[in-house]
């Protein structure tokens, strides 16, 4: 069931810069549990901690990308709130090409890609309100919504671990006249993402979304939380992503099956 809200402005983005923090997601959630109000957003040149999906850490080096986090509190029950990830992909992917001329797919759930390597990974983590008589579905008392991307290739290159995985929008190191490219980027990202806020339930960006995929068409194994695939589970056919950001796909026997959380790699089709 869709929520009730229609139409949502934030007021104002509230941008704080820091040279450092542990995670901006981290930083921003103690503000969140101290009564900071929604648009509050957190940027910083370097974390120590970065942190993406199925808890792993995103590499985040000083000076060479784009680390930050936005607080919301929308009114969005749990399910609802996979809207807000899905709507900030399509943002990032189109504040990209907007600033950097540079295409951008989207691998679902939430990651972005340029020149056939991952470039951005978006981590939303939320909390519920306190539940006060005869509730309804759960409702978020707040979410955090981060981004983190790399915007040029580090000094040293990435680590040994990501270099097949890993890459940058500009695929180069950064220029000395870059030094406000950050800066730009991470405005253009948060106007793209308030006009999608403003209307969330009407799903309007869900259209670029499918055009952006990555995956629709190809056959893909589902992965496990080791990012493995699951033993056992056949190959699949992405057909389409559904209005609710799932993934639907085809076994082999043609059935069609909805994927609404967790994390899929492709494959070619005789693997």
């Amino acid at each position: 069931m869709q929520s009730e809200k229609t139409s949502r402005e934030i007021a104002a983005w509230r941008l704080e810069l820091r040279d450092e923090v542990s995670s901006t997601n981290t930083v921003l959630k103690e503000m969140a549990l101290a009564g900071e109000a929604e648009g509050k957003v957190l940027i910083a040149r370097r974390q120590r901690s970065g942190k993406g999906r199925m808890g792993r850490s995103f590499y985040s080096p000083e000076e060479t990308g784009v680390y930050m986090s936005m607080l919301l509190r929308p009114n969005l029950t749990v399910q609802e709130s996979l809207l807000l990830t899905t709507a900030a992909a399509v943002a990032v992917a189109g504040a990209i090409e907007q600033i950097c001329q540079v295409e951008a797919q989207i691998k679902w759930v939430n990651d972005i890609y340029c020149h056939g390597k991952k470039v951005v990974g978006i981590l939303t983590e939320s909390a519920l309100q306190t539940p006060t008589g005869v509730s309804h579905a759960p409702q978020l008392s707040y979410a955090i919504v981060g981004i983190g991307i790399n915007l040029w290739t580090p000094t040293a290159g990435f680590p040994k671990e990501l270099q097949t995985i890993a890459g940058s929008v500009l695929d180069r190191p950064r220029q000395k006249e870059e030094s406000d490219l950050r800066l730009a980027l991470a405005k253009a990202v948060l106007e793209r993402f308030e006009a999608f806020y403003r209307a969330l339930p009407a799903r309007t960006f869900m259209e670029e979304y499918r055009r952006r995929s990555l995956l629709i068409g190809q056959t893909v194994r589902v992965l496990d939380a080791n990012h493995q695939p699951i033993e056992g589970y056949p190959p699949v056919t992405v057909l389409d992503v559904g209005d609710e950001a799932e993934l639907i796909v085809a076994l082999p026997s043609g059935t069609r099956k909805a994927i609404h959380s967790g994390e899929v790699s492709v494959r070619p089709e005789n693997q």
